[in-house]
Order: C-alpha cells, then sequence, then structure tokens
C-alpha cells in the first residue's frame, strides 16, 4: 500500500504490477495494515481524521476526525493501536470509548511509530537535534540516535538491523539494534 501526502489522492495497492486505488484521502501519511483492516492517518491542521478501510468488503469508516498533524500510525504486539500528534509532542492510543489517552508526552515533533520486539521506536520530525527513540517493553525510553535533521521513517532489514531515512540529510543510516538495558 502506499499515499501521497497531497490533497484528495488515493490510496493505493500495489500487487502483481498493477496499482489499484483503494479510497480517497487528504495529506494520507501514515499507513498501518494488520491484515483485516487497513488504518490511514492524514496530516492536517484540524480538520485530519484516522480512517479504518476493510479489506473484506471494501467498507471505510472514519474512526476519528478533527486532528491536527497526526502522522503516523501503528499496532504493537500487547495489540494497541498508537498514533503521533506531532505538533503537540503527543503518542496516544486508540481506544473504543474514544478517550486516547496520552502514552508519551513531552516528544519534539514526533512523526514516524513503529512497533517490534525491542519496543516502540519513534522518530521526531524536527530540522534540529531530532531524535530516534526506543521504548521498550517495561516502558523505559532511550535516546538511539541524536542530532539528527529530520528523520522520518525507520524499517527492520530482516538481517538484524534497522535503516532510518534522515529526510534533512537526504540519506539512509543502518544501525545495529541497541544493546538492552538488562543485559
Amino acid at each position: 500500500m502506499f499515499s501521497q501526502e497531497v490533497g484528495n489522492a488515493p490510496v493505493s495497492l500495489f500487487k502483481d504490477g498493477q496499482v489499484t486505488p483503494l479510497f480517497s484521502g487528504n495529506n494520507v501519511q501514515g499507513l498501518w495494515n494488520d491484515g483485516e483492516d487497513l488504518y490511514a492517518i492524514e496530516d492536517r491542521k484540524g480538520d485530519g481524521r484516522l480512517m479504518r478501510y476493510r479489506w473484506s468488503d471494501g467498507s471505510l469508516t472514519v474512526l476519528r476526525d478533527g486532528l491536527t498533524e497526526t502522522e503516523s500510525i501503528t499496532r504493537c504486539s500487547d495489540g494497541r493501536l498508537l498514533y503521533s500528534e506531532k505538533e503537540t509532542g503527543l503518542v496516544r492510543q486508540l481506544t473504543e470509548d474514544r478517550s486516547d489517552p496520552v502514552i508519551l508526552s513531552g516528544l519534539n515533533q514526533p512523526t514516524f511509530l513503529m512497533c517490534d520486539q525491542r519496543g516502540l521506536w519513534i522518530s521526531e520530525d524536527s530540522t534540529h537535534r531530532a531524535r530516534l527513540l526506543l521504548v521498550d517493553p517495561q516502558g523505559e525510553q532511550r535516546t538511539v540516535l541524536s542530532f539528527l535533521k529530520a528523520p522520518q521513517s525507520i524499517v527492520a532489514t530482516g538481517r538484524g538491523t534497522y535503516l532510518v531515512a534522515e529526510g534533512g540529510r537526504d540519506r539512509v543510516l543502518e544501525l545495529l539494534p541497541p544493546p538492552s538495558p538488562r543485559g
């Protein structure tokens, strides 16, 4: 799946050499696919939406609206679905009761979220002194990289390393996983 961070552009599926538009969004930046549903989040000022597309029937449901600078969405192994609010420096948990509690605060423009066995990875989309953070399963937050310039996504390579896209310097960094603080 892919999206374009522009107004009224489709979220599309690329499969077997074919591009199939699924639904339209405005400045869709974050996507998360859990196999049954595809979640999309719009990066807009005050009128962003968090949507769920059902693969089984092609239905689209707006789960949240009126969002500001929500850029990323991810699901963690414990089942929590988390999303970032860049402007407010928050990471929230999507909940059935719509309370969406704050999981982390005081971040410097959190943009990209990824959960894996090591915990929750967060990149800060600041042009100066941005960080790549890791919150381990016990809730301990560590700075993995600092003094970055507008880092974006992080992905696992399958070789035991991670790739971090640093937009402000037009480069991709490969890093080894940090050692566990508990040995």
